[in-house]
């Protein structure tokens, strides 16, 4: 399912998978401190470098400031991007001025001298842009380290195009003090938060009309805010909060949950993983568990050079990856379990710039790559699959014993070794060098040979396998060998054949069973309309909730499974656990790959929230997510809410039951120490949530919250406390801890 994400090419450079990659792919982009970069005109000494895109620096009548702003169109992977000869790399903050229909931007800096180039930033509030409207946008520039930044480009990252407008845009030492505030939101029952600055003596807070008296007032930065502390709590009704140049109305409603005292089950420590981490500092402030080497581009992975090819996400082409052996060690170093797969077709990729289906070679093709006209999607305009080209244009043999002499030489071995990914659909994915579908006993010995490989050279390694990619695969081959093998489902088949064999041996064939799954294509997107976004959040039920009919095809289709017990109800884990009881008792289950879509949005970051939660909840082994959220989106909120190094999520889990588990989601655990931590997910975007959670001690919390008016930026709010009732801000998630147990009765 996953190599590069189905929408971003490897050039230029979208989601960075490692330094090395970086540096190769992304096309030469991003420029000194409190100084202006455009304001009306670009400042002295900026030129324009932008790239398939239309640029007006003179625009009129849409402006923040002064005169002109700058209207930009891009088509797929266009940008606008300054340059300038001099470097900027002293400023610690951006500050620009944007508008437009929610454009999916990537920011990213380059140093043309070295050609070293920053991570792409995603700003956190990009979400909240709307036409017409002019929304401030300020990005950190100091996690990028010390470089001599001579360019700043904002790059569509739909690969469908984008169209904005920018204005003020000016490089800053630090975060100037605002003047007004832009949000209100509740954060407990007697206080609420102002964004922003301003004067909070004229500001008045009313529930249902009537006005609450203001206590005190406290103020915090990083971002600038204020709370209010009430004199009266809020007990439900209309919110409205008015502050000098604007009113905020709010909808406060009541809720239930309960929290149990005995812990269920340990939580397994590896179910917050990420698939291609770009450095260990990342996994270090994101408290990842564990880092996955994986994805499509890994199958054709040839640690000779270095290179991988892109298969079918990409027109077939090879590049330069960088080193496993060195991504194994920065990951192990940063703390993490690591996971490693292992090539398992017969060809890899033979160097770092060849491509499959050349145009030149196979004739014109339905799509060609818009950077490499001659490389080509392999399919005839007519729509005929090319299926003579030869594999050599792009790949070399690779056998188990390639495998043996590679895996030996690693210096430091992985905690597991996966046999390949997603070999179920290879004939589709890298049909370049393996255009025969797989059926049920190619994958069979395909897995046991590499498999009996990793045992022998990687003894301390757990393996696993087979990395199937979603549901209708977990049941069929794409062979259609069902019928030849007793009409039997494919993993069933697979696990009982693995038994046999074992059974046989003597030694156990396969340590972790390892499924990839994402919810149906409407919802596994970067569409973030008002429905989709609600269905996203309901789908995460389906990794646990036997009640939960999908809204996608599984919910209609009655074929794709020939015994499995109420297929149109996906209860991923706990499905799987039966089976693995009933097939091959003593497996754990990973979910190697997921991801609920809409990283950037507040939806795609709750539901990660709300997925990890389940994972510990329904007591999964490991879980890794594709590829890895980009700094300051809301998904990578979501991982940092659990797993802050200051104070992560407890390890033995708590019962709690929801009402709605559609609008709610509490997660609970203990500590080491006996103490309560919770995550509470509110995916309801108009109500507030006045929580009633029995079980609840009274006692001051230490907290973080992202959501609302925050989008993906991570904050703390001071001296929160509670009677056993919680204020969580709509659509919001919230982490809260105390050294006290829950009370009540289980």
């Amino acid at each position: 399912m996953a190599g590069w994400p189905r929408h971003a090419p490897p050039r230029p450079l979208i989601t960075p998978l490692l330094p090395a990659l970086l540096l190769l792919l992304l096309l030469p982009t991003p420029a000194s401190a409190d100084e202006l970069i455009y304001d009306d005109t670009l400042a002295p000494g900026w030129q324009n470098y932008s790239w398939d895109a239309t640029v007006d620096l003179e625009a009129t009548g849409l402006v923040h400031g002064g005169v002109h702003s700058i209207q930009v169109t891009t088509t797929a992977w266009g940008a606008l991007s300054l340059h300038r000869d001099d470097p900027f790399g002293d400023a610690n903050l951006i500050r620009f001025w944007i508008t437009g229909d929610s454009p999916d931007l990537v920011i990213t800096l380059v140093d043309e001298q070295t050609g070293d180039a920053s991570d792409g930033l995603i700003p956190a509030d990009l979400h909240l842009v709307q036409p017409g409207t002019w929304t401030e946008i300020i990005l950190d520039l100091t996690a990028q380290g010390g470089h001599d930044w001579t360019r700043i480009s904002w790059q569509d990252g739909s690969g469908e195009g984008t169209a904005f407008h920018l204005d003020d845009i000016e490089l800053l030492d630090e975060e100037p003090a605002p003047t007004e505030f832009t949000a209100a939101m509740p954060v407990a029952p007697d206080r609420v938060m102002l964004l922003g600055g301003g004067e909070t003596d004229q500001v008045r807070v009313l529930q249902d009309n009537q006005e609450l008296p203001v206590l005190t007032t406290e103020i915090a930065t990083a971002p600038h805010r204020a709370y209010l502390t009430l004199a009266e709590p809020l007990t439900g009704g209309t919110l409205t909060v008015e502050v000098p140049g604007a009113t905020f109305t709010r909808t406060v409603s009541a809720a239930t949950a309960g929290l149990g005292a005995t812990p269920t089950h340990d939580i397994s420590p590896w179910i917050y993983g990420v698939a291609m981490a770009p450095d260990a500092g990342y996994v270090s402030r994101h408290g990842m568990t564990v880092a996955r080497w994986g994805g499509n581009t890994t199958s054709l992975y040839n640690p000779l050079g270095h290179y991988a090819n892109t298969g079918n996400d990409w027109y077939f082409e090879n590049f330069v990856i960088g080193s496993a052996e060195q991504w194994l060690g920065w990951m192990d170093h940063a703390g993490a379990r690591t996971f490693l797969t292992v090539p398992a077709l017969d060809w890899v990729a033979r160097d770092g710039d060849s491509y499959s289906y050349s145009v030149a070679l196979y004739g014109p093709q339905e799509e060609v790559d818009p950077f490499l006209p001659d490389a080509g999607n392999g399919v005839r305009e007519d729509g005929t699959p090319i299926t003579w080209n030869d594999p050599t244009d792009a790949a070399t043999p690779w056998t188990p014993e390639d495998a043996r002499s590679w895996l030996a030489s690693l210096a430091v071995p992985p905690a597991v070794a996966a046999v390949d990914n997603e070999l179920d659909i290879c004939a589709d994915t890298h049909r370049d060098v393996h255009p025969k579908p797989m059926g049920y006993d190619e994958l069979l010995e395909r897995f046991t040979t590499t498999a009996a490989v990793i045992r022998d050279e990687l003894p301390g390694t757990a393996v696993a396998g087979p990395s199937s990619c979603c549901w209708w695969y977990y049941w069929n081959d794409a062979a259609g060998e069902k019928a030849d093998h007793g009409g039997q489902d494919l993993l069933p088949w697979f696990l009982d054949q693995l038994a046999d064999l074992d059974a046989a041996s003597g030694e156990r064939s396969l340590d972790i069973l390892d499924i990839h799954y994402y919810p149906a294509g409407d919802v596994f997107n970067d569409v973030v309309d008002a429905d989709t976004s609600a269905r996203r959040l309901r789908s995460t039920r389906s990794l646990w909730d036997p009640d939960y009919t999908d809204e996608g095809w599984i919910g209609q289709d009655e074929d794709a499974t020939d015994d499995q017990p109420d297929p149109n109800q996906v209860q991923l884990i706990p499905r799987f656990r039966d089976l693995i009881d009933t097939h091959y008792p003593g497996t754990d289950l990973a979910i190697g790959e997921w991801n609920f879509g809409a990283d950037f949005h507040l939806s795609g970051g709750l539901a990660t929230a709300d997925a990890l939660g389940i994972f510990g909840r329904e007591a999964l082994h490991m879980a890794t997510f594709w590829s890895f959220p980009v700094e300051g989106t809301p998904a990578s909120a979501a991982f940092r809410l659990y797993r802050d190094p200051a104070l992560p999520f407890g390890d033995r889990s708590l019962p709690t039951s929801v009402d709605d588990p559609d609008l709610l989601g509490v997660f609970g655990a203990l500590d080491g120490d006996g103490g309560l931590t919770l995550v509470v997910v509110n995916k309801d975007p108009d109500r507030d949530l006045l929580l009633d959670l029995a079980g609840l001690p009274a006692a001051d919390l230490d907290n973080r919250h992202f959501g609302d008016a925050l989008g993906g930026q991570l904050v703390s709010h001071p001296d929160l406390s509670t009677d056993g009732t919680l204020l969580v801000p709509a659509y919001s998630a919230l982490f809260l801890a105390t050294e006290e147990p829950p009370i009540g009765d289980d």
